[in-house]
């Protein structure tokens, strides 16, 4: 771990959330011929926030899209599209992860998520 990491992962895990990310894992049982899904849950801390108005423009984020910012060294996992995040209760699709570098580290996933208005 860099010094660089390190310290982004101390300010978020002081100053942040608490966030569950769960990965799907897609298992085929050759008996029914079926796709099973599990998720598996990773707890972190991350800072989470509204796109503001001038960042909806061009559909590629939409109204109730927010953005997630977690540690890279607070995962065992890398996020990655299809996975869900659980922020105070409510349950969210990532839609895209950037991997934030400083100095050739990597420090940060930037991590836009999708749920609905409930």
């Amino acid at each position: 771990m860099s010094f660089i990491s390190s310290r982004v992962k101390s300010i978020i895990v002081a100053n942040g959330m608490d966030i569950t990310l769960s990965q799907r894992t897609t298992t085929y049982n050759k008996t029914t011929g079926e796709n099973t899904s599990t998720y598996v849950s990773n707890s972190a801390k991350g800072f989470v926030r509204k796109y503001k108005a001038e960042e909806l423009a061009g559909g590629l984020i939409l109204q109730h899209d927010r953005e997630v910012k977690i540690a890279v060294d607070s995962l065992s996992v890398v996020p990655k599209e299809q996975d869900l995040v659980t922020v105070d209760s409510k349950q969210y699709q990532i839609i895209s992860v950037e991997t934030r570098n400083a100095k050739g580290a990597n420090c940060m996933y930037v991590i836009q998520v999708r749920g609905n208005a409930n």
